[in-house]
This record gives structure tokens, sequence and C-alpha cells, in this order.
């Protein structure tokens, strides 16, 4: 999948596009300058989601943004929201926090 960046290095449109995972680091990591450094960043998230997934349960979906989303070199992290189900939540929630802080 190519996506468009417009000038500043923002991807356009503005609007939700749905990637796989591979597709994410293919183009988010592979395809950019300065891969070491957000192969780094791509690892740590990739851990994140299995912490996840360990201590509370499946994710249904995730929006990903922020620099690491646009063609800044040196992005400092990924911005993600994870979607899990309300009940998994409401069992988990001493869980939850410690996640938030990494």
């Amino acid at each position: 999948m190519e996506l468009q960046f417009d000038e500043h290095g923002l991807l356009t449109p503005k609007e939700i596009i749905e990637l796989s995972l591979v597709d994410f680091e293919h183009i988010f990591v592979k395809e950019r300058k300065g891969k070491i450094h957000r192969q780094q960043i791509f690892e740590q998230y990739l851990k994140h989601n299995q912490q996840i997934e360990k201590e509370i349960g499946n994710i249904l979906f995730q929006f990903v943004n922020g620099s690491f989303t646009t063609l800044k070199i040196k992005p400092n992290d990924i911005d993600v929201v994870s979607f899990i189900d309300y009940r998994v939540f409401r069992k988990s929630e001493d869980k939850i926090s410690p996640l938030m802080e990494n």
C-alpha cells in the first residue's frame, strides 16, 4: 500500500487509514530514513501490545498517530489508543495503569 504525505510530512488525506501490522511496519519502519531508530520504537510498541494482551486481553483495534506516522526521521514515540472489550477492562482495571506509563 502506498500512502501520500504532504509537504510537511503528514499523511494526507486526514482520515482513518486501515493497515495491517505488516504494512504498518513496512511503511513506517522499513521505507523510512532513520530505520534503526524507528525499528527500536516499533519493537517497544510490539512489546507493549504483547504485555497488554498478556495482562489484560485481546486488543480489538488501535488508533496509531503522532510523529511516528509522519516522515519525521527521529520520532520520539508512537501515540496509541488501544480498544479492548469493556468487560475485560472492568476485570483488569488495576493492571491497566502501569501499562499506560510505558
